[in-house]
């Protein structure tokens, strides 16, 4: 009578395949997650631009950005006057926060989408949007000043 050896997988067969399986996951996490990243931005991206259409049509509306002017001193609207609940609010996706501000006559504003400190996208940089349309990303800059580079939204 033949004695038939038993199938099966030996330890070392297995801790190979746990050990390719854990080099895959090491290469495709990373990339995962700046994809995820990059999705995150391009939702405030439109977001920032729906809030541009926003502006436009209160201009359009009222002829003007300022909310009042008492003794000369000229006070802008602010993201209450086109539908949120604050002056600062939190992005649909609540990754980043918003912040309008106007040059001194109210004729000119820029909207800024900073991460929050607390969320995924800390770390990546604020973005930007102008009156006149041009787009910034600060790319690893939460925070920037006027000389740091301005890089178009659509850059990686």
């Amino acid at each position: 009578m033949e004695i038939k050896a038993k199938r099966g997988f030996t330890l070392l067969e297995l801790v190979t395949v746990v050990a390719i399986l854990g080099v895959i996951a090491a290469i495709a996490f990373p990339s995962y997650q700046n994809s995820v990243r990059k999705t995150k931005r391009a939702e405030v991206q439109a977001e920032m631009a729906e809030i541009s259409s926003k502006l436009q049509r209160y201009k359009l509306a009222n002829f003007h950005y300022v909310q009042s002017t008492s003794g000369g001193v000229i006070t802008p609207i602010n993201l209450t006057r086109v539908g949120y609940s604050s002056a600062t609010p939190n992005s649909e996706n609540g990754l980043y926060q918003y912040r309008l501000a106007f040059n001194a006559n109210a004729t000119e504003w820029t909207l800024t989408a900073t991460p929050i400190t607390t969320g995924m996208q800390k770390g990546t940089g604020a973005l930007t949007l102008n009156h006149a349309g041009q787009q910034c990303w600060y790319k690893n800059k939460d925070t920037f000043t006027a000389t740091d580079t301005c890089l178009a939204w659509s850059d990686k």
